[in-house]
């Protein structure tokens, strides 16, 4: 402080503080001296703090894959965790390499590379099962062909007395039976060894497509399995209600077949079979 003769204290200025505390790391003569160079710790501090957020998250995201047992939530979030890795990897490159804003630019294409990512999920997945939706079951049927060497098998299936859990217990216990459902489907195809396809078709209504050699045939064991994983899931959320589905399915027998007729004799067979579990009842 200084006293001045007409009897009162003034404090210091504040940039004078900063000036006389030279060494502390708000004091941007800590940053810049006087020729107007860059502290040598400039870039590395700058890039500390932002790195730390990047790789926490980049390691979040993988831990969070590793726990999920659906694979579209892996992948989901092994596209979040790639994010801070390619802005690591593009500020590394900015700081060793160049001398350009890489950083800036690689922020840009990883957000621009995750936004398509996800609009690509937008447009592709269903909204409340995350499965599959039907436009991306349609481009999927435009891509097969037949060959010899391998099969096609389409099954349809539909979960039974639907109307009656959304009558009797509500909508939303009706969307929680279709969540339950597409997770018992999931899990059933991550244990088919096969190419295999799985989507909602709309409604209460699922499609799986599987692909594979001539000489092995995957259709019983995969429905075993779904019934076997429907009743361990019924179990597990203590369901006040029966939850068991119908299917139907075919195969595509040569080159002048088509995916959509073999999907027509599935859809077919589904409701003979919808009929006789309806009878049992």
């Amino acid at each position: 402080m200084r006293r001045y003769s007409h009897g009162y204290v003034r404090e210091e200025s504040s940039i004078r503080k900063i000036i006389k505390g030279g060494g502390r790391l708000t004091n941007p003569l800590f940053w810049i001296n006087e020729n107007n160079e860059l502290n040598a710790l400039y870039f590395p501090l700058m890039f500390a703090v932002p790195s730390l957020y990047l790789i926490a998250g980049f390691i979040f995201s993988v831990a969070y894959a590793f726990r999920s047992e659906l694979r579209e939530e892996k992948r989901r979030y092994l596209v979040i965790g790639s994010v801070p890795f390619g802005v690591m990897a593009f500020g590394m490159i900015q700081v060793v390499a160049l001398n350009a804003p890489t950083f800036c630019f690689g922020c840009t294409i990883m957000w621009l590379w995750f936004y398509i990512q996800n609009t690509k999920a937008l447009i592709s997945v269903d909204d409340l099962t995350h499965l599959n939706n039907r436009g991306q079951i349609n481009r999927y049927l435009e891509q097969i062909r037949y060959s010899e060497d391998s099969r096609v098998i389409i099954l349809m299936i539909d979960i039974d007395k639907f109307k009656g859990i959304n009558d009797r217990y509500g909508h939303a216990e009706g969307d929680r039976a279709l969540v339950i459902v597409s997770d018992a489907l999931r899990q059933t195809c991550d244990q088919i060894n096969a190419s295999v396809f799985l989507g909602r078709y709309g409604g209460d209504e699922f499609t799986i497509i599987i692909q594979n050699p001539k000489d092995e045939d995957h259709t019983e064991r995969l429905i075993t399995l779904l019934r076997n994983n429907l009743a361990e899931k019924q179990q597990e959320n203590s369901l006040p209600y029966e939850l068991d589905v119908s299917i139907g399915y075919d195969e595509v027998t040569d080159g002048n077949d088509s995916v959509y007729a073999c999907m027509t004799r599935a859809d077919e067979k589904l409701y003979i079979d919808k009929k006789r579990n309806a009878g049992k009842m």
